[in-house]
């Protein structure tokens, strides 16, 4: 399944990281210019076994915004993959990894991230009650990073 979008917001409310007096950062929601995005995304489920259900994603898109006089274009691609396995009367197993490389989100560049979950679940009490452990990033490789120029300012966070 694929779609396409178009999307324009005006005015787009973005958070704004600005210097103050005495080298302070303030964030601040404002009313920003415009933003402009498009993309596509598709999705592509697949069983590769009866007990195996993959569901992958891929999102492109090109963002485009304007603060005061100042231009910030990006394009983004995020790859998604979903494993789904069901060993019955054992339990269920899911992974989950996803990619997303840079964007932009008001006057601030996030880094692009990787991360991989894993999850194993099993139904008790007549599979009434589901007894699930999951781990979140277990590569620790999801880190935040954001960079930030603006009014002459750099900011990395």
């Amino acid at each position: 399944m694929a779609s396409l979008y178009y999307s324009v917001t005006n005015p787009l409310i973005g958070q704004l990281a600005s210097p103050v007096a005495g080298n302070i950062i303030e964030y601040q929601y404002k009313n920003l210019d415009k933003n402009r995005e498009y993309g596509v995304t598709i999705t592509v489920p697949v069983t590769l076994l009866k007990k195996w259900q993959i569901t992958n994603n891929l999102l492109a898109y090109q963002s485009e915004m304007k603060i005061k006089n100042n231009r910030l274009k990006q394009s983004t691609l995020a790859v998604k993959t979903a494993h789904f396995i069901s060993l019955k009367k054992l339990a269920d197993i899911e992974l989950i990894a996803e990619y997303r490389s840079r964007s932009v989100n008001a006057n601030s560049i996030f880094a692009s991230l990787f991360y991989c979950d894993v999850g194993l679940s099993r139904k008790i009490v007549h599979n009434k009650i589901r007894i699930k452990i999951y781990c979140s990033d277990i590569a620790n490789t999801l880190r935040e990073k954001e960079i930030t120029d603006y009014a002459g300012t750099h900011i990395f966070f």
